[in-house]
């Protein structure tokens, strides 16, 4: 419960101070409860801020604790303090209006509203003039305030409007607002429930997107609300609107022409875009003489009796409604009695009908006047005279639109008969201006674009009618076009269906073909990753073909060598012998030192491995004893060592010349290994009489523990490829060392 302690006038503003933990004994704010250290946090982020007034955003308590400053120029900067998890949170805004007026407003005040988005995250809104009522936006300080790690939850960055709007749109004119967000990351930029301005926004996808609308004359709101949302954040501004000034326009003509000693009239007719009433005028361009009767609502009478006995031919009709000036020219005929209409129009005519009236006249002078269309004629149409008073005037008032009234103007000699009569409507039928694509395939989108057209004007309903085999389907645009979509589902359509939609009173029906789709087979088997060289590799297949009846066979993209053994029912065994690194693949090496131990004082002798090309490690090993030499070696290889003996006297016994060798692998060698760590020891006489056996003429070793992590070592790769059908699968595998 909210306590309200006392209401304090400072200056313009108000200050309101309540209490959010109740009051204590003396009748003042309790304040906040001791904060648990590390308990948890509170991450506070201004994310709006107006720009009429700067302010300081504070967390209240005994003693407030400022978390942003100058909160203008800091839209977007984040507070964080230490929170107990339970206590209530509350927080004010001090205003500085000018520099000696200062207020505060709190969150629990009615200038301030709190929106729960989730269990976490409340966005906090100030208004900084408490004393201005109607100026109740709540968006002059936004806060965002987010428990951190209190019951394990982590909150997300608020996103910020970074961007203000221009304040003023123009009548007719595109406003456009281009929006910068902070910490919107990928989320949603939109139009906000707050908006009256009609605007749309195209969402850039980066944080940015541009806002835009029209306002609609000819007499647009003063103002409208610019509402814009950057995931949960809301901006809000309220913009003016100039209106344009939209000159008057006449809608009537003058009569083209007056008769000497007649009275001359013209009812005048103007409309305003704006709205209104403009003046009725005569301009300095009238020559006729005439005066105008102002009706106060747009329209008047112009008059005007050209005197004789001697008329001028023509004069100007000069008018003018507001800045609209009208100048025409009109002939003056002489007096002379004047025919006399004895027929009238037909009251009505009805659209792409002929229109007949059959014109009797009567000349008091006798004879027969001349019967004509005058320049009063809005129906558009013709006379044919008979020559004896009498005459024909036809007219066809054409659609799709045609007015409601026109005007038939006659004239015989000097008279002129001029009648309103209506004109019926009638109702056209919308024209399909478009036809639906000839096919579809299966299993694929069809789309018809619709296009109508109404004589009338507007749009027709679009829809499917019960002639539609198809199964489609129309998104209705509003304005006479629209979109008829399928998928014509397998695996075996009908080789033809009808489509059928209708505008208003039109249906087009339409047969189209269906094209069927060879739906790919599906691979539901994995090749194994990998094979060990020299060993058989074996992949069972197993595919899926929807519409059945691939076969399978060795892909054009496989590099292994394999052949497939196809079962016929999409199942089959691909299979390589053998096999081998491409090139030989790599191979692993590990470096293992040969030293030299002892050595026979009596004869020398040089150390080698023993191979196809036998490799020198240590030479002449008398003078030599405690030489290193270093091996390379693949860390499996069975390694074979002899030495290759110079005697001081004759060659023992069995052996000819003067050197010979002795292997390591015979009784004349000795091999001794501990852990990774060889001893061989050699004997350099290799005497029948074994009785001088003691292995110490010479004597080396060599430490393998460089190999002895020796890794399952890949040698080279292939490319698995299979193919069912069109479907090909294709997978590198790794050939693994032996």
């Amino acid at each position: 419960m909210y306590y309200v302690r006392r209401l304090i006038l400072i200056g313009i503003g108000v200050l309101l101070i309540a209490c959010t933990n109740g009051a204590n004994q003396q009748g003042g704010c309790a304040g906040p409860q001791p904060v648990v250290q590390n308990a948890c946090t509170i991450q506070v982020t201004l994310t709006q801020a107006d720009a009429a007034y700067t302010s300081d955003i504070y967390l209240n308590g005994l003693k407030p604790d400022l978390l942003i400053s100058d909160s203008i120029h800091n839209v977007g900067k984040i507070a964080r303090r230490n929170y107990d998890g339970k206590s209530d949170l509350n927080f004010f805004i001090k205003v500085f209006r000018t520099s000696n007026s200062t207020y505060k407003v709190y969150s629990n005040s009615v200038w301030a509203t709190a929106t729960q988005v989730d269990a976490t995250t409340e966005i906090i809104a100030f208004e900084d003039n408490p004393t201005l009522s109607s100026d109740r936006d709540y968006n002059d300080a936004v806060i965002n305030v987010q428990k951190v790690g209190c019951g394990g939850t982590t909150p997300t960055p608020v996103p910020v409007i970074t961007s203000t709007p221009t304040p003023n749109a123009t009548e007719a004119q595109l406003y456009t607002y281009n929006i910068t967000t902070k910490d919107l990351n990928g989320g949603a930029l939109s139009v906000a429930s707050t908006d009256t301005c009609g605007g749309t926004v195209v969402n850039n996808g980066d944080g940015t997107g541009t806002y835009s609308f029209t306002v609609a004359g000819p007499t647009p709101p003063s103002s409208c609300v610019v509402g814009v949302q950057a995931g949960a954040t809301i901006q809000t501004t309220a913009i003016s609107i100039t209106p344009v000034d939209d000159p008057p326009v006449f809608i009537t003509a003058p009569p083209a022409s007056a008769t000497e000693d007649q009275l001359y009239t013209y009812s005048i007719a103007t409309t305003d875009p704006d709205g209104g009433a403009n003046a009725l005028i005569v301009t300095a361009a009238d020559t006729c003489g005439g005066t105008v009767v102002d009706n106060g609502d747009g329209t008047g009478t112009y008059t005007v009796t050209v005197a004789g006995p001697t008329p001028p031919p023509t004069c100007n009709v000069g008018v003018r409604a507001g800045a609209t000036a009208q100048t025409t020219t009109i002939s003056i005929t002489p007096f002379d009695d004047p025919a006399v209409f004895t027929s009238a129009p037909p009251p009505s005519a009805t659209e792409d009908q002929l229109y007949t009236y059959s014109i009797v006249t009567a000349d008091p002078d006798g004879g027969a006047d001349v019967l004509s269309v005058t320049s009063a004629d809005t129906c558009g149409g013709t006379a044919v005279d008979n020559g004896d008073g009498t005459g024909t005037y036809t007219v066809t008032v054409s659609g799709p639109t045609p007015p409601s009234t026109c005007v038939v103007g006659i004239q015989a000699g000097a008279t002129a008969q001029t009648t309103t009569i209506s004109v019926i409507a009638v109702d056209d039928p919308p024209v399909f201006i478009t036809a639906p694509p000839e096919s579809a395939t299966e299993d694929q989108l069809y789309t018809y674009s619709i296009i109508t057209d109404d004589p009338d004007g507007g749009a027709d309903v679009l829809s499917v009618t019960s002639a539609d085999t198809c199964g489609g389907t129309i998104v209705d645009n509003g304005d006479g076009s629209g979109t008829y979509t399928v998928i014509i589902a397998g695996p075996t359509p009908p080789p033809s269906c009808i489509v059928s939609v209708q505008a208003g009173a039109t249906t087009q029906t339409t047969t189209i073909s269906i094209t069927p789709f060879d739906d790919p087979a599906v691979f539901t088997s994995v090749p194994p990753p990998s094979v060990t060289e020299d060993e058989l590799y074996t992949y069972n297949i197993t595919a899926n073909d929807p519409d059945g009846g691939s076969n399978l066979m060795v892909a054009s993209t496989d590099t292994c060598g394999g052949t497939i053994v196809d079962n016929g029912d999409g199942t089959g065994t691909y299979t390589v012998a053998g096999m081998e690194p491409p090139g030989g693949g790599a191979t692993y090496s590990c470096t293992v030192p040969v030293t030299l131990t002892d050595a026979n004082q009596g004869y020398t002798s040089d150390l080698y491995l023993d191979g196809a090309s036998p490799l020198l490690l240590i030479s002449n090993t008398r003078d030599n004893v405690g030489a290193t030499s270093q091996l390379s070696y693949d860390g499996i290889s069975a390694l074979k060592f002899f030495i290759h003996v110079y005697p001081t006297y004759g060659s023992p016994i069995g052996y000819t010349g003067d050197t010979y060798n002795v292997f390591s692998d015979t009784i004349w060698a000795k091999v001794t290994t501990s852990d990774n760590n060889t001893t061989v020891a050699f004997e350099d006489i290799p005497d029948p009489d074994t009785s001088d056996l003691d292995y110490n003429d010479v004597v080396f070793n060599f430490d393998t523990s460089a190999c002895s992590s020796r890794p399952l070592f890949v040698v080279g790769s292939c490319v698995v490829g299979v193919q069912a059908g069109s479907t090909v699968q294709t997978t590198t595998i790794q050939i693994l060392d032996k």
